[in-house]
């Protein structure tokens, strides 16, 4: 092996596991109390590279999904979108840590924080 592959290996082998998080892509459901009331919401998650892209709709909703940005930085996870509730546009943004196909955090709606888990289908 030439030196530039040695330490081409050993650079990966060293990298911490938290940098080497899964791929996110996929189908997610998520269940939270926001306000008082129980939601469950589902997302689509498309993940190229550090960027989340993809669509989250609550189950139930006869709005259409909602189209999501969001950043992916070893185990953290962030994500946001807008969706339309009762003639109003809603900021909706999670922030969260990713183990395996488990996603656990914060939703943040209308100022006010909520727990959310969530499992990758």
């Amino acid at each position: 092996m030439t030196k530039l592959a040695l330490a081409v290996a050993a650079g990966i082998l060293l990298t911490p596991a938290a940098a080497l998080a899964d791929d996110l892509s996929g189908a997610w459901k998520i269940t939270t109390n926001a306000n008082g009331t129980d939601l469950t919401i589902n997302c689509s998650f498309v993940q190229k590279d550090r960027s989340l892209g993809g669509t989250c709709q609550r189950v139930g909703a006869e709005e259409q999904p909602s189209p999501l940005t969001g950043t992916v930085e070893g185990q953290a996870v962030k994500w946001a979108y807008d969706v339309q509730f009762q003639g109003q546009t809603l900021h909706v943004a999670y922030s969260g840590t990713v183990e395996g196909t488990t996603l656990t955090g914060a939703m943040d709606l209308l100022g006010a924080s909520s727990k959310f888990a969530a499992v990758k289908q």
